[in-house]
């Protein structure tokens, strides 16, 4: 299964709605920062995962956002602070935020791999 446009559609239909070309950007950007050496016979999951995380928090963030007075994006509302972070294995926590409300768009495609 190599981690590309069709196979993601057909992993992740909740993103539909993403161009071809956002969802590329995303892929591509992960094929570059999820290491094979880590994952080894994973690697090509956790690329698919990684993009789908990321652009869940895109979307989540679009979603939390107000233009300004210049029409730059402002986030309105955020994942809350962070509450733990990890180097070596590329984690990071972030709290809620009451603010948000309901988080059930949201999804920690990591907790599938």
């Amino acid at each position: 299964m190599d981690p590309t446009l069709l196979t993601f559609r057909a992993f992740f239909p909740e993103f539909d709605s993403l161009s071809d070309a956002e969802i590329n950007l995303y892929l591509d950007e992960a094929r570059d920062m999820v290491s094979e050496d880590n994952f080894g016979d994973c690697f090509n999951r956790a690329v698919l995962l990684d993009a789908a995380h990321k652009l869940s928090l895109s979307q989540n963030r679009r979603a939390n956002s107000v233009p300004d007075e210049d029409g730059n994006l402002k986030t309105s509302s955020g994942a809350g602070p962070l509450t733990s972070a990890t180097v070596g294995g590329m984690s990071v926590g972030y709290g809620s935020n009451a603010t948000v409300g309901t988080m059930s768009s949201f999804t920690n495609y990591y907790s599938m791999l």
